[in-house]
């Protein structure tokens, strides 16, 4: 019998919705099981009250949270943990340029973090490094283990983020790719305000099929993800808990594409709801028209060696660094007196 569940939009709670277009392919859809009654690719729609895009029908919110506590969703063994200081390495590559954006945005060089699904642990390892003191909560008991054990973390949950979280308040909360994941959004929502400090700052890395270059902003609608935000979505969500975003952007980086980056400050400040909505319609045809047109023109650009990637890279780096020494040489000109 199937335990596909129909819902309201998880963000607005509208009953309405239109079909969204997907791709044919979804990996990880098998590895669910019975959950999705053996069907090969799960439902997309787009809310038609805020322009939401999200999984409808899917599992319950029980079964779900069963999955992934049962350590279902990653694979386990010896092969699958890495070795401590080569995973070290790459969290530094991985997770400093993340960091920088939300230390620059916020203005915050210390404090205390949580990190919403750790995983491994390599995003909270850079944080305590710079001296921040870590907490945070994960599903997966392994990945716990692993965290604690090989990273040296402390203070780790196991569980699932909601109203119960017990937790000394922090000046950050971090979430990299992982509200697509969240099958309670609300419930998500009333966790963070309950241990996020007021002036306190979230950073939310996630997928999303907006300002797309490549086709995988359609292939993230998969059955391992459960909700598509554009920053105005993510906006109307964090709006109804007293959250305002202070930047976003969809250009991070040049080593993953199609995600974005998004800080958002707790001034406890509840605006309109309307203030913050996508057109369903530009969203439907954004899906249907514009991804593939804008993979076809980006595709040159971000292969899959990701030679492209790093050339661009490491233009910008260019252009941004001889910026950077012209507008300090323009500030040395101006306080010497000499401003012309």
């Amino acid at each position: 019998m199937s335990k596909l569940k129909e819902v309201n939009c998880p963000v607005c709670m509208g009953e309405e919705y239109r079909i969204a277009k997907n791709t044919n392919i979804d990996l990880h859809i098998v590895k669910y099981g019975d959950l999705y009654s053996g069907l090969k690719k799960s439902q997309w729609v787009i809310c038609n009250n805020c322009g939401f895009v999200y999984q409808n029908p899917r599992p319950t919110v029980k079964s779900l949270e069963k999955f992934y506590l049962d350590s279902k969703y990653h694979k386990h063994g010896k092969d699958q943990f890495p070795d401590s200081i080569e995973f070290v390495k790459f969290s530094y590559w991985y997770y400093q340029e993340k960091i920088d954006y939300l230390l620059r945005q916020s203005g915050l060089s210390a404090g205390s973090v949580f990190d919403i699904g750790y995983g491994h642990g390599g995003m909270l390892r850079v944080f305590a490094d710079k001296g921040f003191k870590t907490y945070g909560v994960e599903a997966d008991e392994e990945m716990q283990k692993y965290a604690t054990k090989e990273l040296k973390l402390k203070n780790l949950l196991l569980g699932v983020l909601n109203s119960k979280i017990e937790n000394p308040k922090v000046d950050v909360i971090i979430s990299n790719h992982a509200f697509e994941h969240f099958f309670d959004l609300h419930e998500v929502m009333k966790g963070i305000t309950k241990i996020l400090k007021p002036g306190g700052y979230i950073l939310t890395v996630i997928p999303t099929y907006n300002e797309s270059r490549s086709n995988l902003s359609r292939l993230w609608m998969n059955s391992a993800h459960y909700n598509m935000f554009t920053h105005t979505t993510l906006n109307r969500l964090f709006n109804r808990y007293g959250l305002q975003e202070v930047s976003h952007t969809y250009r991070g980086w040049l080593k993953e594409i199609d995600d974005l980056w998004h800080v958002a400050k707790y001034t406890g400040e509840i605006n309109e709801d309307n203030l913050f909505k996508d057109s369903p319609a530009k969203v439907e045809s954004y899906l249907k028209t514009w991804i593939p047109l804008r993979t076809l023109l980006f595709s040159p650009f971000y292969t899959s060696d990701g030679k492209w990637r790093r050339i661009f890279a490491l233009w910008f780096a260019v252009l941004r660094s001889r910026k950077e020494k012209k507008l300090f040489a323009n500030i040395v000109r101006f306080l010497k007196g000499n401003n012309r």
